[in-house]
């Protein structure tokens, strides 16, 4: 940054024999305008990225060129310094992002930028190729405590804007460099209700998901499925509590949502096939004797989740959302006579 200060004072001094007249105007901060691609300590519910939102990393690449039109023929033209290492931005309100410590556009050249959320995480090695546009992740942690899972998301290269030109419309915003962020991992929602017209005699006590791995590697141009390398094999407690079953069809479907944070049931995406992961729902049953508070003990059931998965497999960025049903089999009794069969004759004398 330094460099190119200097770089302009330089020059002001070898034309001052002239006698022109030249100023060195400061250069503008860089920020950025972020957006999520799709509808932290929890999933983005919609695409404003704003007021709550964590603070993300930022990486920047300078080139002493002028913006061009297609961006991998820039990129192919031109070499590339380094100008901004996950540098961490921070909210400056209106939907502008700065610098922790400011950054200051160069002034000249242009600029390409790259970035992921949250700047903090429980683990791993990040890194973007910008030439590829590939952004990796080795050894990514997502915590089993839901308080303390995040949305992983990123952006690609995006810019290539210059403080003084402002050719094919890249020129440098005022207001911040909009950037698009995708997300990286799956968003699990869960919902419990029982079939209408069964009584109100289910008590939802625990929802525990099991054999959810923690840790894998990620590459934003893997194929055939971004994440690879899992391990890490946990247990995650979605919910505990006390919560009746409510009856299907009435009400905000919000209402039927477990969750011990609102929307922090975000995983890795993996297989769930095979019990490769299950709920285990935890409840008691009302007894049908008429007593109030008369419960049988506790009982659990193990439910698969690949239903309706993209090849059995929890895929980025998407959304899955379970309906538990509970339902009553109703105890019926189907009786036969047995036919009667003939015992014999006996004959009894009274005298």
């Amino acid at each position: 940054m330094k460099r190119f200060a200097l770089a302009a004072l330089i020059l002001g001094s070898a034309l001052a024999c002239t006698k022109s007249n030249i100023q060195y105007e400061p250069t503008g901060e860089i920020s950025l305008q972020p957006v999520t691609e799709k509808a932290t300590k929890a999933a983005h519910t919609s695409t404003a990225y704003g007021d709550g939102a964590p603070a993300f990393n930022v990486w920047a690449w300078w080139a002493d060129a002028s913006p061009e039109t297609d961006m991998d023929a820039y990129l192919a033209s031109n070499d590339f310094t380094p100008y901004i290492d996950k540098g961490e931005f921070v909210h400056r309100g209106s939907g502008s992002w700065g610098g922790s410590t400011p950054y200051y556009w160069p002034t000249k050249g242009s600029l390409v930028f790259a970035g992921y959320s949250p700047s903090m995480t429980l683990g791993g090695t990040f890194g973007y190729d910008v030439k590829e546009g590939r952004f990796t992740v080795t050894d990514y942690v997502q915590s089993h405590y839901l308080d303390q899972t995040v949305d992983l998301m990123w952006f690609d290269r995006t810019g290539f804007y210059n403080t003084n030109d402002n050719v094919n419309g890249k020129g440098q915003s005022v207001n911040g460099v909009p950037v698009v962020f995708h997300h990286a991992l799956s968003w699990l929602e869960f919902r419990v209700v029982r079939k209408s017209g069964v009584p109100d005699n289910w008590l939802i006590t625990e929802l525990v998901l099991t054999g959810i791995e923690t840790k894998a590697d990620f590459d934003s141009k893997g194929t055939p499925h971004q994440w690879t390398g899992h391990e890490a094999t946990s247990g995650v407690r979605v919910w505990s509590g006390s919560h009746f079953a409510r009856e299907i069809g009435t009400g905000s479907p919000e209402d039927d949502v477990l969750e011990s944070t609102p929307h922090g049931v975000v995983v890795i995406p993996q297989e769930c096939a095979d019990n490769a992961a299950n709920l285990v729902v935890t409840y008691n049953l009302r007894k049908y004797d008429g007593t109030e508070n008369s419960w049988l003990r506790a009982q659990t059931k193990t439910l698969p989740l690949d239903a309706g998965t993209d090849e059995r497999t929890w895929q980025p960025g998407k959304k899955y959302i379970y309906t538990i049903v509970f339902g009553n089999n109703e105890i019926k009794i189907s009786p036969a006579v047995e036919e009667w069969k003939d015992g014999g004759n006996v004959e009894i004398e009274v005298q």
